[in-house]
């Protein structure tokens, strides 16, 4: 609930450096997110979403990922699922496509800077 992502964030907050957000109805949602993203900027704690549309609203960064090709990446996989033995596969897939959502106004005022090698993979950036 609500009070419960209050109580977790107060009480990891002088204990993480970064927070990486995951897809979780029950800790992001629209009442929790802006408490979240507020009190881990109060207290210069990168906040690493999901989605581009949490990079919009205060998170540093985020993958943004191609969808159609992660399908086609998918079809790919459940042919050689069927066409190949269980030990020829690899035991994780990666998105092929792998892009990064990037706060710039964020990163500034935590004082952080992005490598020339993430600055690469950045299509989106905000501030």
């Amino acid at each position: 609930s609500s009070p419960d992502v209050a109580r977790a964030i107060k009480s990891l907050i002088n204990r993480i450096n970064v927070l990486w957000l995951i897809i979780d109805p029950t800790v992001v949602t629209k009442d929790t997110l802006p408490f979240i993203l507020n009190q881990c900027q109060q207290s210069n704690i990168a906040v690493f979403g999901f989605a581009p549309f949490l990079v919009k609203v205060g998170a540093i960064a985020s993958p943004v990922l191609d969808y159609d090709d992660i399908g086609e990446q998918s079809g790919d996989l459940a042919a050689d699922i069927l066409t190949k033995k269980a030990k020829e596969l690899p035991p994780v897939s990666y998105p092929r496509k792998f892009s990064i959502a990037y706060n710039t106004t964020v990163a500034s005022n935590l004082g952080i800077k992005i490598s020339q090698d993430i600055n690469r993979r950045v299509v989106e950036t905000y501030n």
